[in-house]
């Protein structure tokens, strides 16, 4: 065999024989064997799942993490072993939540593996075998009949009426006629009918296949591979967290760093300056932070489930939110993926009495489908349900609805004769006769124009009526607008004949009319199209469907604005990736593409700063998927795309994604919300502690309180957050921009510049009753109270960014207000309870003393609602 690959559909079949070195009887078993050994399996490339103690051991590279398990070592050394357990089951529970998000693993591959089916039928020495799909070589002959599932790639020697179903690598929802005769050289994937994919299916008809190709050198094996190459690119909020885990870190090592060299140049206690480091450390990291968002991405994950749409990956489901790019798939997605009658033409009026079954008078147009359906091998095995080509089953199933019954059809009029379709004669025949009735009924179905052919009247008023040239071109007028939307067309003809075989071919046939045939636009598609827009969102169709069908799709759903705004796969081609960067706004369609032209798509618009999404149900859709901002399958859709999707539609409506987008808008605002809450709780923690260093005080906080008002006080208040409700207006806004930060410069501003000026105030409390006190327990207490409960109510003020405080818009949401109260009751627990009173070395506190930290409380949360106000007056 040669070493080189040539373009297999461009040769004959005898030149195939040749080079692969194999004949019409098949390879023997020793050569099979002999193959089997030198190829491999005929198996999808797979990669080594990642091990749970690889994905643990990630969790600990944190830069978060290193700084808090440091801390933990510092409060060791120091012999406080307190400390250390609390910090160290802060860091514990943060590395858990990690763990468990990323041990769900992608299965993409796995999932492409099964679609090559465990067996084959194969022609080895002449006989028909069955054997392992996994034991196909190049060489071998498959055997193929309808329903089977083809094994590997091939090349067709032999067909009768061969359909394949290539949707799940194509895009293609029709199923496509099959021949042996070669074609171009620079045939696409979709145009190549002489050739069989491996996870493909046969439709119709039956045919031998050379194998030309197994495993990862199938057409599957490159989208496998694709997926393998293909990198998931962190999330908008993931880049953000990680931007923001290096500031904070690299903050806290740069102080700690000027807090030793200067402590030790002026001679400070190093234990003091150790213990400061480690109060520090832990005032500055948000230890609640990670489960916080993690609740904040679950609750918003829920409410979008709610909304029939899974989200796979956690994190993921802000990224919703930044949307502003959706580049959808047709079939499936834009389409409903199944062929339907979407009109009836009669020709005529009326038709011979002899074709009347008893007690029956049909319409023309049930008569029209009458004959649709006895020229047809479809089925019906529910009411909802036909089996057969999907041109077939949409017939059968439109006479079903008009109220013909398939089976007293079919025993009445009994086949006596048939030609099956042809894809090179683009017609089929059949003959039919009544028990007790002389003349047979012939009928011939298929394209217009050579159903057009064959007729040479009409029946009207009572008779045949002739079929003139002015009828022809108004017929074929009408075909051709039908066409051009994307449409399909099949022409139904009839007469009445004495004989008992089917003439070749027909003639004097008498026009029944042609039945119209569309896979149908989702009948939301055109409102979230406009709805997406409305919401700043552009949507553009990449397909692989033909240009026509898919300019008529794109059309009528409102995407395609302009002719010359539609790309095909070769044009891509052409282009470099440069280009396609400065081409892709323009561009409202892509048709003809193939996998790697849909991910190069998405990487131009990601070039342009886009945050895409990807929606698409099939195996040619899941590189795409994976390579996509979020990555969004269709719960019909295949095993493939779903598992290298980040979010599942599970009722297939396409305007579920906007709902879903504003929800994830919804969610990255409350991430947002929580971000700068805890935030602003560690910004005080350590203007507390740096005011302290600087005039030369006592710790005003020890690690073990920071880290009950950081992890467990402070969390209700944040859970309360991650449960709102998004703005009203949330889906008249434009997406936010791909880079923006989560900590905006207006939260910066309410978090670090409004927030120091009340903290400014904090720290005076502390230094002022410190020394008119003089008790430094006392001090502590007092600070710790008045740190833990202003922090809890200043969460309110962040209920909403754009509204005061006890704005009814949106309205009233009680689950802030319970974790405010939830938090305040753990504080009163610290603070009262005699066991939690040692723990965290507190004294009681006089009335004076609550009334004082009331007083900072409100004046803190005061100061924020005006500051707030005045910041975001602009978005309000």
């Amino acid at each position: 065999m040669s070493d080189s690959v040539p373009a297999w559909y461009a040769l004959s079949v005898d030149e195939v024989f040749r080079h692969i070195v194999s004949g019409p009887a098949g390879l023997c078993q020793e050569e099979a064997t002999r193959r089997l050994r030198a190829q491999g399996s005929n198996l999808l490339p797979r990669d080594r799942p990642l091990g749970w103690w690889r994905i643990l051991a990630r969790q600990f590279a944190s830069p978060l993490m290193l700084v808090l398990f440091a801390a933990v070592a510092v409060s060791v050394w120091l012999g406080d072993a307190l400390d250390a357990a609390v910090i160290a089951a802060a860091g514990g529970l943060n590395v858990l939540v990690g763990f468990i998000q990323e041990y769900k693993a992608n299965h993409a591959l796995e999932q492409l593996r099964n679609l090559v089916m465990p067996q084959a039928l194969v022609l080895r020495e002449g006989r028909e075998t069955r054997i392992a799909a996994t034991d196909v070589v190049v060489g071998d002959l498959l055997v193929l009949r309808a329903g089977d599932h083809v094994a590997a790639d091939a090349r067709l020697v032999a067909c009768t009426n061969l359909e394949a179903n290539e949707a799940p690598l194509t895009g293609e929802s029709a199923p496509i006629p099959k021949s042996v005769e070669a074609v171009s050289e620079t045939a696409s994937l979709a145009d190549r009918g002489n050739m069989v994919y491996a996870g493909t299916t046969i439709a119709a008809g039956r045919g031998r296949a050379l194998v030309v190709a197994t495993g990862s050198h199938t057409e599957l094996g490159g989208i496998a591979a694709l997926v393998r190459a293909s990198r998931e690119a962190p999330t908008p909020l993931q880049a953000e967290m990680a931007r923001l885990t290096r500031w904070i870190s690299g903050g806290i090592l740069a102080f700690v760093f000027v807090l030793f060299a200067g402590g030790m140049a002026v001679g400070n206690d190093p234990v003091v300056l150790f213990q400061t480091a480690v109060a520090l450390a832990v005032a500055a990291i948000p230890e609640g932070l990670a489960v916080s968002v993690t609740v904040a991405l679950a609750i918003g994950a829920g409410r979008v489930l709610k909304r029939r749409a899974l989200v796979r990956r956690l994190v993921a489901a802000e990224t919703l939110g930044s949307v502003s790019v959706i580049c959808t798939d047709k079939t499936g997605t834009i389409t409903q993926g199944n062929m339907r009658v979407v009109e009836v033409l009669s020709a005529g009026s009326g038709f011979p009495p002899e074709l009347l079954l008893p007690g029956s008078v049909p319409t023309d147009a049930e008569f029209l489908l009458s004959l649709s359906v006895l020229c047809n091998d479809a089925t019906i095995e529910e009411p909802s349900r036909g089996v057969g080509t999907p041109t077939e089953r949409a017939l059968v199933l439109a006479g079903h609805d008009a109220g013909i019954s398939l089976s007293d059809l079919r025993v009445a009029w009994g086949r006596i004769d048939e030609i099956s379709f042809d894809s090179s004669r683009k017609f089929m025949t059949t003959l039919h006769r009544q028990e007790g009735v002389s003349p047979s009924l012939l009928i011939a179905k298929g394209a217009p124009e050579r159903i057009l052919d064959f007729c040479a009247s009409v029946w009207e008023e009572g008779g045949e009526r002739p079929l003139g040239q002015k009828a022809r071109t108004a017929w074929q007028q009408r075909i051709d607008e039908a066409s051009a939307e994307g449409k399909r067309v099949l022409g139904v003809a009839y007469r009445l004949s004495e004989t008992s075989s089917i003439p070749r071919p027909p003639a004097g046939l008498v026009l029944a009319g042609f039945v119209v045939l569309q896979d149908p636009l989702r009948p939301d598609a055109r409102e979230q199209v406009r709805a997406a827009a409305a919401a700043g969102i552009r949507t553009v169709l990449v397909t692989g469907d033909h240009p026509k069908t898919a300019a008529a799709i794109a059309t009528e759903a409102g995407i395609l604005r302009g002719p010359d705004r539609l790309a095909t796969g070769d044009m891509v081609n052409q282009w470099t990736d440069d280009e396609l960067v400065r081409r892709a706004e323009w561009i409202d369609v892509y048709a003809r593409v193939e996998p790697g032209h849909k991910a190069r798509i998405i990487h131009a618009w990601q070039a342009k700063g886009a945050s895409v999404a990807m929606t698409g149900d099939g195996v040619n859709d899941a590189p795409a998927l994976k390579v996509a901002d979020i990555g969004v399958a269709l719960g019909s859709g295949t095993e493939a795309a779903k598992q290298a999707s980040d979010m599942v539609l599970l009722d297939d409506r396409i305007g579920t994604l906007s709902t879903a987008v504003e929800e994830g808008r919804a969610i990255f605002e409350n991430v947002r919300k929580v971000l700068a809450y805890l935030m602003a709780s560690c910004f005080t923690e350590t203007i507390l502690i740096a005011g302290a260093l600087l005039a030369r005080l006592p710790l005003p906080l020890l690690p073990v309180q920071i880290l009950w008002i950081n992890l467990v006080a402070d969390t209700f208040p944040a859970v309360g957050l991650a449960l709102g409700r998004g703005e009203p207006d949330a889906m008249r806004c434009p997406p936010r921009p791909r880079r923006e930060p989560v900590l905006s410069r207006e939260m910066a501003l309410l978090v670090f510049g409004v927030g120091a000026a009340a903290d400014v105030l904090l720290f005076g409390v502390y230094a002022w009753y410190l020394s008119v006190v003089g008790d430094l327990d006392r001090a502590r207490t007092l600070l710790f109270a008045a740190a833990g409960v202003s922090s809890l109510l200043y969460a309110l003020v962040f209920k909403s960014l754009r509204r005061p405080l006890f704005s009814l818009v949106p309205p009233f949401q009680p689950w802030l207000p319970f974790g405010v109260l939830a938090g305040l009751a753990l504080m009163a627990v610290a603070l009262f309870v005699p066991f939690f009173q040692n723990l965290f070395h507190v004294v009681p506190l006089t009335l004076t003393d609550g009334l004082i930290v009331a007083a900072v409380a409100v004046i803190k949360l005061a100061a924020a609602e005006v500051g707030k106000r005045k910041i975001f007056r602009s978005q309000a």
